[in-house]
């Protein structure tokens, strides 16, 4: 097995110093390499069982049927009038925009269906945007106005 840049630097830093030293910190390279393959080794097994079980296509994904927890409905245009007028401006430079209302319907679908927003599914767009959106909408009071909106 060989040994990497810095390993061989700190052994030669070590060349002077008492033969044991080198010894335990050969022994400890050694160690720590080999640790290093099974920790590499059991993330890949894992990975793959992970994607062997979540590698659906997306044609044949049957979405949960939306419960009706916390009293939220489904958004409708006349619940959309309302509420777009509250929400921020899209960006016109940089990444094009998701659909604000597209967003909306994912966190309705999240909240009304319980899941993980990491299974969003992807006709709401991708969930890290929908997440952040809720998180920074939530923190800045505006969730609170599109409860209301929903709710009353």
């Amino acid at each position: 097995m060989g040994y990497s840049v810095p390993e061989i630097r700190r052994l030669l830093q070590l060349a002077g110093s008492e033969s044991s030293q080198l010894a335990f910190h050969v022994h400890w390279s050694l160690w720590r390499r080999e640790h290093q393959w099974h920790a590499r080794q059991a993330h890949i097994q894992r990975r793959t069982r992970q994607l062997a079980t979540t590698s659906v296509p997306e044609a044949s994904l049957d979405l949960p049927t939306a419960l009706s927890i916390a009293g939220l409905p489904s958004l409708t245009s006349a619940h959309w009038d309302q509420i777009a007028p509250l929400l921020p401006a899209e960006q016109t430079a940089g990444r094009p925009y998701r659909s604000q209302r597209q967003i909306l319907n994912g966190m309705l679908w999240v909240m009304t269906t319980g899941t993980s927003w990491r299974q969003l599914p992807a006709t709401f767009g991708p969930w890290q945007t929908t997440y952040y959106r809720f998180q920074r909408w939530k923190r800045e009071g505006l969730w609170e106005h599109i409860r209301h909106i929903l709710l009353a």
